[in-house]
């Protein structure tokens, strides 16, 4: 009998490692696939090309040294110093509209290949900060937590919003939006005034093709305002005209 159960123990022990050998192989195999779909998205041309675009704006650069001058602390007391200045910060929040999400966005910044070329495309413009060595990746959710509660305060948000409408304004003049030598309606915006991104296309406000309405309650006809931007366009093609 102890034969006999000494034998059905080590059967079980064997079946025990070959179920968690088999559990570490399917481990092994979703945590490459991971890597890989997180490499594919790190290094994707277009993904890659914006994330250097917000590394190298001078506008987000003034924005974090906004958030910098509004939370100055005197070292003296103590406390320990940040882990990545507030720039770095900036570019994880405007990369979570590149790749979807914060845990999306830490993944990514996570590889050491990006994360170099973040901060050697920013580097022109840290000529007046510090050099004091960055980690070897990027910020994760904790440190954008963080940052969201504690550094972004209500009154350097206040600021930070007059700041970005300055800079919006600074931008819209430089690339036409704002021509110094024609007047523009106080108090709303017009859809000359309006830059489309990625191809979209936007609705008509008359939201018809009629040229004439009648009034329903009168019976009179009268002419419906004309938009000259107003005409059918074809989604995913030439098909399904709307």
């Amino acid at each position: 009998m102890a034969d006999r159960g000494s034998a059905s123990r080590t059967m079980s022990n064997r079946h025990l490692r070959g179920d968690a050998a088999s559990v570490r192989a399917d481990n092994a195999t979703v945590a490459l696939l991971r890597q890989s779909q997180r490499r594919r998205r790190a290094t994707a041309g277009s993904s890659l090309a914006r994330v250097r675009t917000l590394a190298a704006d001078p506008h987000l650069h003034a924005m974090a040294a906004a958030v910098t001058d509004g939370n100055r602390r005197d070292h003296r007391i103590g406390g320990r110093p940040s882990a990545y200045p507030d720039w770095c910060l900036l570019v994880f929040g405007a990369c979570i509209r590149i790749f979807g999400s914060a845990s999306a966005t830490a993944r990514a910044l996570a590889d050491q290949a990006l994360w170099a070329d973040v901060i050697a495309t920013a580097q022109p413009l840290l000529a007046g900060e510090s050099r004091a060595p960055l980690p070897v990746v990027g910020p994760n959710r904790d440190h954008w937590g963080y940052f969201c509660k504690h550094r972004v305060t209500p009154k350097v948000l206040q600021e930070l919003l007059h700041l970005h409408r300055d800079l919006a304004v600074a931008r819209a003049r430089e690339v036409g939006l704002l021509n110094p030598a024609d007047s523009y309606p106080a108090g709303r915006y017009t859809r000359d005034h309006v830059v489309g991104i990625d191809g979209k296309v936007f609705d008509s406000p008359v939201r018809t093709l009629d040229t004439e309405r009648v009034d329903k309650a009168t019976g009179l006809i009268r002419p419906v305002r004309q938009d000259p931007g107003r005409e059918r366009y074809g989604e995913a093609g030439t098909e399904g005209l709307v």
